[in-house]
């Protein structure tokens, strides 16, 4: 992949660090991992400000993972 581009696509400033944030493509994936990966990313991002979480999620999923956040 093209990393430059979608930290553009995304306004990821070059210096920072991504966390993937990938919760699954199932509903009973994502209301049983979600919240401890959403915990974890928080509690990484409270460690260093330098840190950008990115959330992949699949079509099937989406309308969930953006009511979780």
């Amino acid at each position: 992949g093209d990393a430059g581009r979608f930290r553009r696509e995304q306004g990821v400033e070059p210096g920072q660090k991504l966390i993937g944030l990938l919760p699954g493509s199932r509903g009973s994936e994502v209301r049983r991992v979600l919240p401890v990966l959403a915990a974890t990313c928080a509690r990484l991002c409270a460690q260093s400000g330098d840190r950008e979480v990115v959330c992949i999620a699949a079509p099937s999923i989406e309308a969930q993972v953006r009511e979780a956040a």
